[in-house]
C-alpha cells in the first residue's frame, strides 16, 4: 500500500494485521522498474485512455515529475520526462517500457527550438498594452512577467504538434546561471 502514514494505520484494522514477511522475498512473477516517459504517442494522455493494466497487465502506481512523487490514477495525463513506477509481470512491464518510449538518452537533448518559441511569445505578450479600468496608461508585463506567463500556459499544455515543451535539467540549470549573470545588479 502507499499513502499517508496515518490512513494507512486507519486502513490496517480493514484489511488486516501487518505481516512480518518480507514480502521482496516471497517467490513471485511481479517485478517492478521505473520507466520514462519519451514517447510522442502517449504525450498528453491520461492512464485511463492508455490502459495499461488492461493492455499489458501491468499497472503504474507511481510518478515523478519535476522531483516531485506522487500516485498514480486514471485522470493522470502523461509528460515528457514522467518517471513511471511500474509493477507487473516482467513481459508486461516491458510492453509499457515499449508503449512510453522508456529511452532516457532522449531526456538529454534539449528542445531549443520550443524554448526560445516560448520565449519569444513570452516577450510578446509581455509588451502588449492591457488597458485597466482606473489606470490612466495601459499596463505592460514587460520583460518578465511575459515570458513567466508564458512558460506557465506552455509547461501545462506540455506538447503543441511537433513541439515539446520540456526543457532537460542541464539546459534549465545553464538557463537559470545566465539569467542570474545577465540579471543580477553589479557591486562595486
Amino acid at each position: 500500500m502507499v499513502g499517508p502514514k496515518a490512513k494507512l494505520l486507519e486502513f490496517e484494522p480493514v484489511i488486516g494485521r501487518k505481516s512480518s514477511i518480507d514480502i521482496k522475498s516471497v517467490p513471485s512473477e511481479l517485478t517492478t522498474e521505473h520507466l520514462y516517459v519519451t514517447k510522442r504517442e502517449v504525450l498528453g494522455k491520461n492512464l485511463g485512455e492508455l490502459a495499461f493494466e488492461r493492455v499489458t497487465g501491468a499497472v503504474v502506481t507511481r510518478i515523478t515529475r519535476a522531483d516531485v512523487e506522487f500516485a498514480a490514477n486514471d485522470q493522470v495525463r502523461l509528460q515528457f520526462g514522467d518517471f513511471l513506477f511500474v509493477v507487473g509481470s516482467k513481459d508486461g512491464v516491458a510492453q509499457v517500457g515499449e508503449l512510453v518510449g522508456n529511452k532516457p538518452k532522449a531526456l538529454d537533448h534539449p528542445h531549443v527550438l520550443p524554448v526560445f518559441g516560448g520565449i519569444l511569445l513570452g516577450v510578446i505578450l509581455g509588451s502588449l498594452p492591457i488597458a485597466l479600468p482606473g489606470m490612466p496608461a495601459p499596463v505592460r508585463l514587460g520583460l518578465a512577467g511575459g515570458p513567466l506567463i508564458v512558460a506557465l500556459v506552455l509547461s501545462q499544455v506540455g506538447r503543441l504538434g511537433p513541439l515539446i515543451w520540456y526543457l532537460a535539467p542541464g539546459a534549465n540549470l545553464a538557463l537559470r546561471e545566465i539569467g542570474l549573470f545577465c540579471f543580477s545588479p553589479v557591486s562595486g
